[in-house]
């Protein structure tokens, strides 16, 4: 099925699909939960803190793009862009956190006051 679907979508659009729509959004949901594990597990392995879960998919990243210099495939581009897709949703995902922990901040703090 795939390869019927590359003749009428660009590399960003198909790895778009894969990510937000496809089978692997299905098969692994939410991006962060994984990159976060990753990165503990690449820290580990290192001897190093912990790799922040936006470093994940760049480091997945160069070895594609390593890939792709010594054997050119549409495989790798959109791999490519699909963990650029993934890096974007872990920050968006982050910044959700960070904005519901000063929403909550904020409501502690305005019911002190107003007591």
């Amino acid at each position: 099925m795939r390869k019927s679907l590359d003749v009428f979508r660009s590399v960003a659009q198909e790895a778009f699909h894969l990510v937000n729509r496809g089978s692997r959004q299905k098969d692994y949901g939410d991006p962060l939960a994984p990159a976060i594990i990753a990165g503990r597990m690449i820290g580990a392995i290192l001897h190093i803190p912990d790799v922040s879960p936006t470093r994940v998919p760049l480091i997945v990243m160069a070895l594609k793009i390593v890939r792709e210099t010594f054997q050119a495939k549409r495989d790798n581009r959109v791999d490519i862009a699909g963990y650029a897709e993934v890096l974007e949703r872990i920050h968006h995902e982050l910044a959700k956190k960070t904005l519901v922990g000063r929403s909550s901040r904020r409501i502690r703090a305005t019911h002190r006051v107003r007591k």
